[in-house]
């Protein structure tokens, strides 16, 4: 009788540790889906954010073909200039604003992606028309690695940024808004002259 008592005492406990052990299983699953959609998620919102911003090309002609073209602004939002750029080489000093659609890339630099001030640490993304007259980011393709850019936010507080990579990417490529390390970065972008792809300017803190 003892010998039954002890056996059912056993496969009490070992079915509460499998129990348990299926309980732990269970939330490590669910962590790991809810780290994954969140990951996933902030894909999907640069990627949105590309592909709302896309008619950042000069105002030569109208190509039903051409990748950098704007997507349907589905909320308005009154803009508000949350930065001000300036290129010392290109003679440009412009407000940043704080949303990139159609109508305000018309009066103004937008501000795509970022940290929510200007000069934090992250990646803040700035793009512009590609004008023929030269304004806006009319004439970002003579900037050359070395050159400098200044940001400055809302308290006057400026950092001055130096170029490291210039390239070019198609419509489907998020590079240029990723962020791998820890720096401030600037990001600017515009289309090409031909608005087949998008030109990309990146620059990191002068330390």
């Amino acid at each position: 009788m003892e010998k039954i008592k002890r056996t059912e005492i056993k496969l009490i406990a070992v079915l509460l540790v499998l129990c348990l052990l299926g309980i732990l299983a269970f939330y490590i699953l669910i962590s790991n889906i809810k780290v994954g959609l969140n990951i996933n998620n902030q894909e999907s919102q640069r990627e949105i954010a590309l592909k709302n911003t896309q008619n950042i090309s000069n105002k030569q002609e109208s190509n039903s073909e051409n990748i950098i073209e704007i997507g349907e602004v589905t909320e308005q939002i009154e803009p508000t200039v949350c930065a001000t750029l300036e290129i010392p080489k290109l003679n440009l000093k412009q407000s940043v604003l704080s949303e990139a659609t159609d109508d305000t890339l018309e009066m103004s630099l937008g501000k795509l992606w970022g940290p929510d001030k200007p000069n934090e640490v992250g990646n803040y993304v700035i793009v512009g028309e590609n004008r023929e007259n030269g304004e806006m980011f009319g004439n970002l393709d003579k900037m050359v690695v070395g050159d400098t850019v200044k940001l400055s936010g809302e308290s006057n507080d400026t950092l001055t940024y130096k170029v490291y990579d210039i390239y070019e990417e198609n419509g489907n490529d998020l590079r240029s808004t990723a962020q791998k390390n820890k720096n401030k970065e600037v990001t600017l972008i515009t289309s090409t002259k031909d608005g087949k792809k998008r030109l990309v300017v990146k620059a990191k803190e002068m330390i």
